[in-house]
């Protein structure tokens, strides 16, 4: 119950920020539901990525100069509940976004 609690929470407060966006800057809503979601997925992402990156680089830079034994990890993404809740609410605004847009690519 609280994941699922906290996975609302963080989407609540993307639509908000989504919405902050949409009404300081008069740009239409589901312009900017689109954007936003691919920037935030993206960038959620790319900090996972390269916090293991960073890692795996500074333990091999040990490991040749100091003789510590070290394996490098595979890049696997932890899903917590704010992670879920961004993915989640970034999947359906892009999904969204797209529905919403169809007929002019048909």
């Amino acid at each position: 119950m609280r994941k699922v609690i906290m996975i609302l929470i963080t989407m609540i407060i993307q639509l908000l920020l989504i919405l902050a966006i949409t009404v300081i800057y008069h740009f239409s809503f589901i312009d900017t539901l689109f954007v936003t979601c691919f920037l935030i997925l993206c960038l959620t992402w790319i900090i996972s990525y390269f916090g293991n990156y960073n890692g795996n680089n500074q333990q091999v830079s040990d490991r040749y100069q100091g003789g510590t034994d070290y394996k490098v990890k595979v890049f696997r993404l932890r899903l917590n509940p704010v992670l879920i809740g961004i993915y989640l609410f970034s999947t359906l605004g892009i999904l969204f976004s797209f529905l919403y847009y169809i007929p002019y690519f048909i």
